[in-house]
């Protein structure tokens, strides 16, 4: 297991390759921060509105689909060069990806996202017990902009809380 606190650092430099659903072609798929993840609902609810789509029982699962279609526009990346989206605009993105094929992909991108931020839910004690003792060791505080606010609070418990004698 690579360096959990080197991990959790790269924050949004984190990229994989993956094989684009049922190709060989290699597309880059990179985390979102917070702020792409809320601009990615903000645009589906300027599209639903813009569309004069209301959201009901029978469009919730489209708003779903539309984050995860706009998710994955900001996530994809051309391989070679990263700082490109694999299309060139959000309208094209969305004419082109198949529904199954954008399943894939958001499971793909919800496992990778899970792998390198990690919560205290996903992390083993063990693991957990490393990023505490690491965090000690080194006293690097700009680790702490990566973490989750569970992660956060998980730390913040353990390292109040009193030292059994």
């Amino acid at each position: 297991m690579t360096n959990i606190l080197e991990q959790l650092k790269l924050g949004t430099a984190n990229v994989r390759l993956i094989d684009f659903p049922g190709t060989t072609r290699k597309v880059a798929l990179r985390v979102l921060s917070i702020a792409e993840r809320q601009e990615a609902v903000f645009s589906t609810e300027r599209h639903f509105k813009a569309e004069k789509i209301e959201t009901s029982m029978v469009t919730a699962n489209e708003y779903d689909a539309e984050v995860a279609t706009q998710m994955l526009f900001r996530a994809l990346r051309d391989p070679e060069k990263l700082t490109d989206a694999i299309c060139p605009t959000l309208i094209q993105f969305r004419q082109l990806i198949s529904r199954d094929e954008r399943e894939m992909l958001m499971d793909s991108y919800l496992a990778f996202e899970k792998e390198v931020s990690p919560t205290p839910e996903t992390l083993s004690g063990d693991e957990f017990d490393r990023v505490v003792s690491e965090l000690k060791k080194k006293q690097d505080i700009t680790i702490l902009n990566s973490l989750s606010i569970h992660t956060l609070r998980k730390l913040v418990l353990i390292l109040v809380a009193p030292v059994p004698s």
